[in-house]
């Protein structure tokens, strides 16, 4: 297994390199504990000391006797080449290597044994889609053999391909491979590049949100065919009954299982689906409209125990009050019905709810937007009983940006008929004025903090209502949820698609531009998992150690891997990235393998990072307040949807029907907010009067808004539209497998090359170089990385490339879990160090571990004569030169003992196990003068021999004292910034 190129002097990464590699650490770890613990004695901190007898594991192979941690694992990636049958092998363990890279670039080195088992992705009723050749299925693990293994091998994980591992990952690095899910159709005995992944099919997500609404319809009803919404429960336990002692019946969650069964119509065209969405719209309007006396203003009381009506919120932070979200959830389920039917009565409910909104809820100050809450009572958004749950005239994500997926998409659609032009242009107004909130105070205010304050980029979610960031609330505090980052990635894309067809195309540039440079942010800093595919759930937005950070565990919820999905399907369709369907894809693989309840035909709420369902109090249960069947069908649909417009780019159907009590004479099929000419109308047919099709006809603005003449005779009567992808979208070509490289958190972003968007990004103008090689310490550049940008400096990372015959490479931490892409060579200033200074270097650090050692290597060594490794020639030209600042820790010093002449007299300190080293070149080690004993924990050369050269400065490296050698690092690039040297 290569990283990058092979470094002399290792050369090959191999199973003995890694022994003897791990033996070497595991030695220098023994001691360098030993030395810290005394040091840690001495200077008297509070570091806990280590015992230095204590017996350090080193690795063989096998490990009959080594005690190592091991744990499940599941990794997804594309298939890199089969190694081949492994040795030494046991003869009763027989296994296979093969080699994968993760969408983060890690690589790994799989073991496939007799007891792994190869599977196929499946829907809830556990058939492979397509021809799948189990070659397992008569063979028993004893009669596996490496030769039957690798037919295996060879027959499903082809080069390129993407692979979903599950096994158990030792901390040695060993994976084994316990399932290996394969995720194409596989037809014959090999997959090609041509196939599609099975859930790109166009039947994958038509299949999956058909067996969801039955096992909803037969679960909670007790039937598919006729469905009695008084039986509704939106607490439902594992075998869909309901839960006692919580609220019987939500509006909020009711209407969200209306949108996905009028979802499930609008796919499928069964009239089994729409009926029941029927049913529900009428059920919801008779039994929880609450309306002005004027009859202007609606709003839907909260719950339903029974007869009894609970007018204000049961949920958690928002009980006792009317949260803005649960009403604009209300309108989910009749804003979807309205798209497919035309039902004018439920236009109706929507315009006086949408007037309820902008009379209890908006701002009507200079600051705009709309308030979260109101209290019941007052209807007003300051009054003092909201102060209970800490919602006094604040905003929040769910009050700015739960619109635009939840009603106002679906309806500005629907009205593009002409059906009811003032409403429409309310719809819109609404829609644009929420986007440039979005826009300003969530993206660009949030990058910008992030900047500032050295934290990570996640929007802040809740504000005061002049728009300062309120990180007071509740459990929120500055923790940013990745679903809902995600949210907005997708629905600005989706708004920035309508609103460039003539509306407003500067707000569209803008939403296009944020919600690119927002997506990249997450990529880089790891809410998207890289590993394994998906999103995770909360993090700090100002982590403490300088990465990612997870505010309880790593955990994925099933709403946040939708959201992920179709941000990163959209996102693909606007730019044609290759990363972001590789994302995409990765998601959909996650999703479809881990979340998919086989047993109970649900969805699971949430797992841990591996996929592992959790099952414990509420995420057991069918359904709940925040999960009903919304986000599993409105995956189920738009994935379907934005797989066929920007990927496989097959024609599909969608099905309406619009209301006899209609009197429109247009229907708008247009089936999402996509970009003009993504997709076009192929057929029309009125199912039951296919002798007068609706015919198409332009909207007038192009394609953005496509538009049938409906017939009075076809009213009452399902319609099937099928479309096909636009001819001018442009067309996927196969890509070679290639390194793709991902950015990733091992600095903060805003050392990010990437602009990622006007406005968001500041222009650094100094630089401060790190020079890297394997075997650094992750955390200590991340730390730096933080500090530097903070006070204004960037980060670019130096190395020797050109020696190698490369212009790029990957080098890593000495864990080999953390990748850092380099392309900044040394030997192009060696000879002109006016350049260092041109590109607006001020100095330099030369980080930890075994990077130094590996740096100063000498391919030319020859008897008498000095180190002339290229690092060694970089470090003698900045060295002389008194405008830099130098900065050292822990083992950086090898590189100095490399060259005797530069590091001979001057005062330095170091890690306490190469004092010998520092010394047998000339240097002076500093102790610490007042103390028992112990060296200096950070240091500035004051020597003569430091006249007239780069100012150096050291450190031990210890973690508790880390801080010391950086402040006293950047107290010397301040003061020399201050004295005017160039």
């Amino acid at each position: 297994m290569h990283h990058g190129v092979p470094f002399p002097p290792w050369g090959d990464f191999n199973l003995s390199d890694l022994k003897e590699r791990i033996h070497d650490n595991a030695a220098a770890a023994k001691a360098a504990a030993t030395s810290h613990a005394r040091l840690s004695t001495a200077i008297g901190t509070a570091a806990a000391a280590v015992d230095a007898s204590a017996e350090v594991p080193v690795f063989t192979y096998p490990p009959t006797a080594y005690k190592c941690l091991e744990s499940r694992q599941a990794l997804l990636g594309k298939v890199m080449y089969v190694v081949g049958a492994e040795q030494p092998g046991s003869p009763t363990d027989p296994a296979v290597l093969f080699t994968m890279r993760c969408l983060n670039e890690r690589e790994f080195v799989v073991r496939v044994r007799s007891t792994t088992a190869f599977v196929p992705l499946t829907l809830f009723d556990g058939e492979p889609r397509g021809a799948y050749p189990n070659s397992k299925a008569t063979t028993h693990a004893s009669d596996m053999t490496p030769e039957k293994i690798m037919t295996d091998v060879e027959r499903f994980l082809l080069p390129g391909l993407f692979v979903m591992v599950e096994g158990v990952a030792f901390e040695t690095g060993r994976m084994d491979a316990t399932t290996i899910y394969n995720l194409y159709d596989f037809s014959g005995n090999k997959a090609t590049e041509e196939q599609h992944l099975v859930f790109e099919e166009p039947d994958w997500w038509r299949d999956q949100i058909t067996e969801l609404s039955d096992a909803w319809l037969r679960g909670m009803f007790k039937t598919a065919d006729e469905v009695d919404w008084s039986l509704y429960r939106t607490n439902l336990g594992i075998t869909f009954g309901p839960v006692e002692g919580l609220a019987d019946q939500e509006v909020a969650t009711l209407s969200r299982l209306i949108y996905g069964l009028a979802s499930a119509y609008h796919l499928t065209g069964n009239m089994r689906f729409l009926d029941a969405a029927a049913s529900g719209v009428e059920y919801q309007r008779k039994n929880f409209k609450l309306q002005d006396v004027d009859g202007k203003n609606t709003l839907w009381t909260a719950a339903r125990n029974g007869r009894r009506f609970q007018l204000t919120s049961t949920a958690g932070d928002d009980r006792g009050t009317i949260p803005l979200y649960e009403q604009i959830y209300a309108l989910a389920g009749l804003a979807q019905y309205y798209r497919i039917t035309l039902d004018p009565e439920v236009l109706a409910e929507i315009k006086g709810t949408v007037r309820a909104f902008k009379t209890y809820y908006y701002d009507e100050s200079e600051h705009k937007g709309f308030f979260s809450h109101i209290d019941f009572a007052t209807k007003s958004p300051f009054a003092e009983s909201l102060n209970a749950t800490n919602n006094l005239g604040k905003k929040n994500w769910n009050s700015i940006g739960d619109h635009i997926p939840a009603y106002l998409i679906n309806t500005i659609i629907a009205l593009e008929n002409g059906a009811d032009p003032e409403f429409r242009s309310e719809c819109v107004d609404i829609l644009r004025e929420c986007t440039r909130l979005i826009v300003d105070k969530f993206v660009i205010n949030g990058l910008q903090h992030a900047e500032s304050g050295g934290s990570m980029s996640l929007v802040p979610e809740r504000f005061y209502a002049d728009w300062r960031f309120d990180t007071t609330h509740n459990w929120q505090q500055n923790r940013g949820i990745v679903g809902h980052n995600l949210k907005i990635v997708w629905n600005l894309h989706r708004v920035a698609n309508f609103l460039a067809a003539g509306i407003d195309p500067e707000l569209a540039r803008d939403a296009a531009n944020a919600a690119d440079a927002l997506l990249q942010r997450l990529l880089q800093e790891g809410g998207v998992d890289g590993f394994r595919g998906g999103c995770f759930d909360a993090l700090e937005r100002r982590p403490g150690c300088g990465s990612l950070t997870f505010c309880w565990l790593n955990t994925k919820d099933f709403w946040q891997q939708e959201q992920a999905i179709l941000a990163l399907l959209m996102s693909y369709g606007a730019t044609r990235r290759p990363e972001y369907l590789d994302h995409a894809r990765a998601a959909q693989a996650f999703y479809n393998t881990f979340f998919l309840n086989k047993d109970q035909e649900s969805v699971y709420f949430r797992t841990d990072a591996d996929g592992s369902s959790i099952t414990d109090g509420v995420y057991g249960q069918q359904a709940s307040h925040a999960k009903s069947g919304y986000h599993t069908h409105e995956n189920a649909f738009l994935t379907f949807l934005y797989n066929n417009a920007f990927v496989s780019r097959a024609e599909f159907c969608l099905y309406f029907c619009p209301s006899d009590k209609t009197s429109e004479t247009r229907l708008s099929v247009l089936p999402d907010f996509l970009a003009p000419d993504a997709i076009k109308v192929n057929h029309v047919e009125a199912v039951n009067f296919p002798h007068v099709a609706a015919s198409p006809i332009l909207s007038g603005r192009g394609d953005s808004a496509l538009l049938l003449e409906l017939p009075p005779k076809v009213r009452g009567s399902p319609i099937q539209v099928r479309y096909k992808a636009g001819a001018d979208a442009p067309k996927l070509a196969p890509e070679p497998l290639k390194r793709v490289p991902v950015p990733v958190p091992i600095q903060p972003a805003a050392a990010s090359t990437s602009s990622g968007g006007d406005g968001v990004m500041p222009t650094f103008q100094k630089k401060i170089g790190i020079l890297v090689e394997t075997h650094y310490v992750a955390d200590e550049i991340r730390y730096w990385g933080e500090i530097l940008n903070s006070r204004g400096y960037k980060v670019e990372y130096l190395s020797n490339l050109k020696q190698w015959g490369i212009s790029q490479n990957t080098f890593y931490d000495n864990d080999y879990r953390t990748p850092l892409v380099v392309s900044n060579d040394f030997q192009q200033y060696i000879n002109n160090p006016q350049l260092l200074h041109d590109q607006g270097f001020k100095g330099f650090l030369l980080c930890a571990g075994y990077a130094m050692d590996r740096l100063r290597f000498d391919p030319c060594r020859k008897r008498g004569q000095p180190n002339n490794s290229v690092a060694v020639q970089f470090l003698k030209a900045i060295d002389a030169d008194p405008g830099f600042v130098i900065g050292g820790s822990c083992h950086s010093m090898w590189l100095y003992c490399a060259c005797p002449d530069l590091i001979k007299g001057r005062e330095v300190t170091c890690a306490s196990n190469i004092v010998e080293d520092v010394e047998n070149a000339g240097g002076k080690v500093m102790y610490v003068l007042d103390g028992p004993g112990g060296l200096a924990v950070a240091h500035v050369d004051c020597s003569e021999a430091g006249a007239g050269r780069a100012t150096l400065v050291t450190g031990t490296g210890l973690a508790h004292v880390g801080s010391a050698f950086m402040s006293l690092f950047m107290k010397k690039l301040k003061e020399m910034e201050d004295s005017g040297q160039k």
